[in-house]
């Protein structure tokens, strides 16, 4: 009997360790797209090294293939399919003689990629357009799709994959590569003679933008929605002045990069026009960046680089090979975005104040007591509201969050500070349990008596031939109501239910219980995952016991509050739980370590009253009674505002999830719902709070779904974060520990202060200065040089991160 062993093959591996066998440096995109991968920086990451590569796959089975190129090479990308292209039918037939024995590939939109050896004498950059309609330059810092890639979108109705030509396949080493013919360089020596741009004076050049830092992001933002709130872009009364109005005071007045002004144009200004610019509409705004940069205006360029608060956001220039151009198009930026404060200001007034309170009072970033609080509001309203979105489209009020954090990082005194309107009225429960208890034992002791006189009247008349009485009915034992529990088990979690049908909030401190679900099954640890899942949505909820039979609760509902140690939850989110999407139903914060601080701060006992008193408020939201009698939850529907603008919030979230895979893609798609599960929360706070902007609680407004997109728009910021933080190697996790520990210095450390402050992990300071080194390597920061005082002495170098003033 003999047995066959099929070995699964991945072409796209195997493709890249070739091509980088020649020389050629390759690395990965997110599975069909043009995207770098989450992991990577892009072309800056491109390598050759089999082990690297190897490793990427393995990470990413279904990432494409992205080449580097530049350093000898340039590819020639010609996009055929494009109207107007500079080569005609009669052109591309010419070339296809002329490059029988060329390598080349073609592109899944019909276009076509030449490699050939760049030309000696001619300063080369990445272009689009800029030798001819349709014909693109791939040179120094930028990078073309390799076969065997895939490309998916639906919106163009594109599926295709990215193919070497017969007898096309690369097989030389770069510096190999068939010359240049000379009509192309000629196009680029003609493209290289400076030429006034579109829209501008003889000699002007085009607005440089500069590096991005979190500042100035952070005030861009500001600008445009200031400036669209203001002002509203409206279609038909000057909506596209507008638009090119903010596109200038963004890459001319704040100099920022085209992408980086596009992401806040479509996040920040374009949700707030009327209408919005739809998605397929986008390259419109793309054109206004483009005019705003081009044309000449009558503000000096960065005139709002300087508003006088201390922040100096000039001097910090591009990095090095920034153009990471792509095939057809360029492409977004890689990597997560800095850490963002949460957007506290969605609370109502009682509930804001309270969180920050307790978190100065505390020393910890504000989501340590923002998360376990929304998971609370949500536990307090449990089963007896819905938001209705669709007749089949409905809500829970069921928020899932974990505080990400090492331990002795506050995440304890947050979590109960920010519950502590749940454990007080737990703790109530149980003392008036406890009173009912000694009631029901003396009134079951008189029953035992009353039953034992009963047996022997009962006994005697029964030998008489006589009637006797009923037996009387036992007291009924008292059930403990509670707010919360920390069983994670869901056979003891049916039994609490069943007792308080309005629903539950699990407090762990450390969730890697929670996570353990194989002890609870006897290694078959998928049952309970599956049950936990159906709690996620409020559904029924069966258990089967081998003693008590079956036992369930027709609508489950349990919100989760804890915290939880990045090892712990590298660990806990394998690969099992990313699949069977229980880690994109957990709502997370990681914000940067911070040095534990006396504060002489301390919770006001107005705010913890006012705060107490919106949660007693929400506990008394009842069930709504159908005729049979059951407990039903409201349905809770959208005004019309509000629909308008969730309507146009999935559109774009849509959107965005299109462009991800895997694990963000996953964790976006459930986002979708939690923007709805917020604005309930939100809603249902706001008119607990008794705020006078709420015109009618029983329905949810604009401000309500507005709060709840706000909400949805920091987690994206924080599953992006978290996933590339856990999905990192050691040497990633140590950067981002110690960029964090300089942020917590002021953004400015001399290898000796790093030495000083952490001599365990560097004894020498070669070893502080080479782990300062390494950040430098990733862009995080650089080095700048002080010279001699007046004094004298040696000349000395701190890192500083970008963004941030030499200190001292």
């Amino acid at each position: 009997m003999s047995s066959t062993t099929t070995i699964k093959t991945n072409i796209r591996l195997d493709e890249a360790l070739r091509l980088a066998g020649l020389g050629y440096r390759v690395f990965p995109l997110r599975a069909f797209t043009k995207v770098p991968w989450q992991n990577t920086h892009g072309v800056h990451d491109a390598t050759t090294d089999d082990a690297k590569i190897r490793q990427w796959w393995d990470h990413a089975p279904n990432a494409n293939l992205a080449l580097a190129t530049g350093e000898g090479m340039l590819v020639l990308d010609i996009d055929a399919y494009k109207e107007g292209c500079a080569f005609s039918k009669e052109h591309l037939a010419e070339l296809e003689l002329q490059s029988v024995d060329q390598p080349r590939a073609r592109t899944p939109r019909g276009g076509i990629h030449l490699f050939y050896r760049a030309p000696e004498g001619i300063s080369l950059t990445n272009s689009a357009g800029k030798i001819g309609k349709g014909l693109d330059i791939r040179s120094d810092g930028g990078f073309v799709v390799a076969p065997p890639s895939r490309f998916v979108d639906r919106d163009a109705n594109i599926d295709g994959v990215w193919e070497w030509y017969k007898d096309g396949r690369v097989e030389v080493a770069p510096g190999e590569l068939p010359p240049c013919p000379d009509w192309l360089i000629d196009k680029l020596k003609a493209a290289q003679r400076p030429e006034p741009a579109k829209g501008t004076e003889a000699g002007q050049a085009l607005v440089e933008p500069i590096k991005a830092t979190p500042e100035r992001i952070k005030r861009a933002r500001a600008y445009a929605i200031e400036a669209v709130t203001k002002d509203p872009a409206v279609q038909g009364e000057a909506g596209q002045s507008k638009l090119l109005w903010i596109s200038r005071v963004l890459v001319r007045g704040l100099q920022l990069p085209d992408d980086a002004a596009r992401k806040i144009l479509i996040e920040d200004y374009n949700p707030r026009c009327d209408p919005p610019w739809e998605p397929h509409e986008y390259h419109q705004i793309d054109r206004k960046i483009q005019e705003a940069r081009c044309q000449p205006f009558g503000k000096p360029v960065g005139w709002l680089l300087n508003p006088g608060n201390g922040v100096d956001l000039v001097g910090f220039g591009v990095r090095p090979g920034e153009d990471q151009s792509g095939d057809e198009e360029s492409q977004p930026p890689v990597g997560p975005a800095p850490f963002r404060p949460f957007p506290v200001e969605v609370f109502p007034e009682q509930i804001r104040s309270y969180v920050v309170a307790c978190a100065t009072s505390i020393g910890c970033d504000e989501s340590f007591v923002a998360l376990p609080m929304l998971s609370g509001l949500a536990s307090a309203i449990g089963n007896t509201r819905k938001i209705k979105i669709k007749r089949a489209w409905t809500e829970p009020a069921i928020i899932w969050a974990a505080i990400i954090a090492e331990p002795s990082k506050y995440k304890s005194p947050a979590l109960e500070l920010a519950l502590l309107a749940i454990q007080e009225r737990g703790r109530f429960f149980r003392e008036d349990h406890a009173k009912a208890i000694n009631t029901w034992e003396t009134a079951h002791s008189n029953w035992e008596i009353q039953h034992t006189a009963w047996k022997q009247a009962a006994s005697k008349a029964a030998r008489s031939g006589n009637d006797f009485d009923d037996a009387p009915e036992p007291p009924e034992r008292p059930v403990c109501s509670r707010t919360w529990t920390d069983d994670t088990t869901t056979e003891a979690l049916v039994s609490k239910l069943q007792e308080n049908p309005r629903g539950l909030l699990m407090i762990r401190d450390e969730l890697s219980g929670w996570f353990n679900f194989d002890r609870y099954a006897g290694g078959r640890g998928g049952g309970d995952v599956e049950k936990w899942l159906r709690v996620f949505g409020g559904r029924e909820l069966v258990v089967d016991r081998k003693t008590s039979g079956t036992e369930f609760v027709s609508r489950a509902s349990v919100s989760i509050a804890g915290g939880i140690q990045p090892e712990i939850l590298r660990r806990a989110l394998a690969q099992e739980n990313r699949e069977n999407g229980l880690a994109s139903r957990l709502l997370f914060a990681m914000p940067p370590r911070r040095q534990k601080m006396w504060t002489d701060s301390d919770v006001d006992e107005c705010k913890e009253r006012a705060m107490l008193e919106v949660f007693d408020s929400l506990y008394g939201l009842d069930f709504e009674i159908d005729s049979q009698g059951n407990q039903n939850p409201k349905l809770v529907p959208m005004n019309r505002d509000a629909q308008r603008l969730f309507k146009k919030f999935v559109n774009e979230h849509g959107f965005e999830q299109h462009q991800r895979v895997g694990d963000e893609a996953a964790a976006w798609g459930k986002l979708e719902g939690y923007a709805a599960r917020f604005a309930l929360v939100i809603h249902l706070t706001r008119a607990a709070s008794k705020d006078p902007t709420l015109t009618n609680p029983d329905m949810v407004d604009e401000a309500s779904i507005e709060a709840g997109v706000k909400l949805v728009r920091w987690f994206t910021g924080e599953v992006e974060r978290v996933y590339a933080a856990l999905d990192g190697d050691e040497d990633d996790r140590e950067r981002r520990q110690l960029d964090e520990w300089v942020t917590s210095k002021g953004g400015s450390v001399t290898a000796k202060m790093l030495q000083d402050s952490r001599r365990k992990a560097y004894p020498k300071a070669a070893m502080a200065e080479k782990a300062l080194n390494a950040l430098v390597e990733a862009d995080l920061g650089k080095w700048e040089h002080s010279k001699p005082g007046a004094k004298g002495g040696r000349t000395s170098k701190r890192f500083v991160q970008h963004g941030q003033k030499h200190q001292g």
